[in-house]
């Protein structure tokens, strides 16, 4: 990891206590990949959001591993 990725992965953990939280996908909530983006869709509020490259990748991340920390890393590492 380089040292500008380590720095931003310092300050956010000293910032922000997202990494202390805990996430889950509502049932209620679809994700279909198009086209190399995620759609997803909350079925409860009819709301549907597009994820661009990184936010899709992002998804592909958490939902297979729920690490955020760990998602965040590989990502600073492939997209900074």
């Amino acid at each position: 990891m380089s040292e500008k990725q380590q720095a931003t992965i310092d300050k956010a953990k000293s910032s922000i206590s997202i990494f202390l939280f805990n996430f889950s996908i509502p049932e209620s909530v679809l994700a279909q990949e198009i086209n190399s983006e995620v759609v997803l869709l909350n079925m409860d509020s009819e709301s549907y959001y597009s994820l661009n490259a990184v936010g899709s990748r992002m998804w592909q991340m958490l939902t297979q591993s729920g690490d955020l920390e760990g998602t965040i890393k590989q990502l600073l590492r492939v997209f900074l």
